[in-house]
């Protein structure tokens, strides 16, 4: 399952060059692989290389508000911060340790 949480704003943006008071911004996570991840994601607008800490129980994408709402409509669960991290993190190290055991 694809997961996304509510848009947040993390401070100051640190580019100078934008007049942009914020960065806002939201994750989507897979709970189970990298490959469902980059597949929901294409199909809104998202490139696989825009995919960060990839392979890891962390792998995500940054999105907007506008890709958050997306993701939503093309069926992402929208959750808060906290689940989040329960659902999307904690599922994805279990379905990593449950496949190196496997091997």
């Amino acid at each position: 399952m694809i997961f996304v949480h509510r848009v947040i704003n993390y401070g100051r943006d640190y580019n100078m060059f934008t007049e942009d008071k914020g960065a806002i911004w939201a994750h989507m996570a897979s709970d189970t692989s990298d490959e469902e991840l980059i597949a929901f994601g294409r199909r809104i607008g998202l490139k696989a290389s825009w995919l960060q800490r990839a392979g890891t129980e962390y792998a995500h994408f940054d999105i907007t508000r506008h890709k958050v709402e997306q993701a939503q409509h093309a069926g992402a669960r929208l959750v808060s911060v906290k689940d989040f991290a329960r659902y999307a993190v904690q599922a994805r190290r279990e379905a990593m340790r449950a496949t190196k055991n496997q091997t």
